[in-house]
């Protein structure tokens, strides 16, 4: 269509001015390049159904930031445990502490942990992972947070969609099913969720840690806060129930210690996963507990982790 209407003005010009083709050539050349140019900068920055420009911009900006960003390798645990120690904490947060050196040695090789079993697609490292750490395979407990248990009618629904159709088998365990939906997630969309690398610096991973009596505090804002806050969140699917949640613990305690961990992962496609991970230390067991994770400023899927 711009190419039609280029050189239809190409024709107009020298048909009024009879001028050197060469020069009307030339002044056409550029009327399409424009138009072209033009248009696919209106394109490129066109409203995206249910996102605003700014939350456009923001997902961009953020891609930028962490392509800069010093990377270690979603394989190597004491690498990524090594710089999540030093990362910087979210500013201008209520209820802010400081966590002793082995609450904090214990998060960051939890979080490293964790990366790098989803990097290596080992179901059953993550089941001995998870069950170290007291959870239980329990997807219909009241223990899972609401808004990721998956419903047991759904469940069937998982399987047949990476089955291609076929029905799941009626003798699966839960443990065979858990490391069938593992597996099928990290590899699903060409690997869309398996992490590569982590992104560290100034600019990338952080960590805040809070005591509050009120478990469900919400981060306030910060600067660049949209880096992570723009466009789309999703909760993960969650099979694992933990052996003391954190309401309990406020209950028993009056308040507890929670760790919100920012972690930008590079997939295997060159795309980056933004993560929330949300853990809590429990005294009782003298551990960290994953409580949920988000996929956060996503605009084009709806894809998240499994724990």
């Amino acid at each position: 269509m711009i190419l039609k209407y280029g050189f239809r003005l190409i024709d107009m010009i020298y048909t009024k001015n009879r001028r050197p083709r060469h020069k009307i050539f030339t002044v056409g050349l550029l009327v399409i390049v424009t138009l072209f140019v033009s248009t696919m900068y209106i394109w490129r920055n066109r409203p995206i159904k249910g996102y605003s420009p700014k939350d456009v911009a923001a997902v961009a900006s953020a891609k930028k930031i962490f392509d800069r960003a010093a990377p270690v390798s979603a394989a190597d645990a004491e690498g990524m445990a090594t710089a999540l120690a030093q990362a910087p904490t979210i500013p201008d947060q209520l209820y802010t502490v400081t966590p002793s050196p082995d609450q904090r040695s214990a998060l960051v090789d939890m979080i490293a942990q964790w990366i790098k079993l989803n990097h290596d697609v080992d179901a059953d490292g993550y089941i001995d992972f998870m069950t170290s750490h007291g959870f239980t395979l329990s997807p219909d407990s009241a223990r899972l947070v609401s808004f990721q248990a998956v419903k047991p009618k759904y469940r069937k629904n998982i399987y047949s969609y990476f089955a291609n159709g076929e029905p799941m088998p009626e003798s699966m365990s839960e443990e065979e099913y858990f490391k069938y939906v593992f597996t099928h997630y990290l590899h699903t969309e060409n690997d869309r969720l398996l992490p590569i690398s982590l992104a560290t610096g100034p600019d990338s991973a952080m960590i805040l840690y809070q005591r509050t009596d009120d478990s469900y505090t919400s981060l306030q804002l910060w600067p660049n806060n949209d880096r992570w806050t723009a466009g789309g969140t999703m909760g993960s699917v969650q099979f694992w129930a933990p052996p003391t949640t954190i309401h309990e613990i406020v209950r028993r305690d009056g308040d507890a210690l929670r760790a919100d961990v920012h972690l930008p992962l590079k997939n295997k496609r060159g795309e980056w996963i933004l993560l929330t991970m949300n853990c809590y230390w429990d005294p009782s067991r003298l551990q960290w507990q994953i409580w949920y994770t988000l996929k956060t400023n996503s605009l084009f899927d709806h894809l998240n982790y499994v724990f």
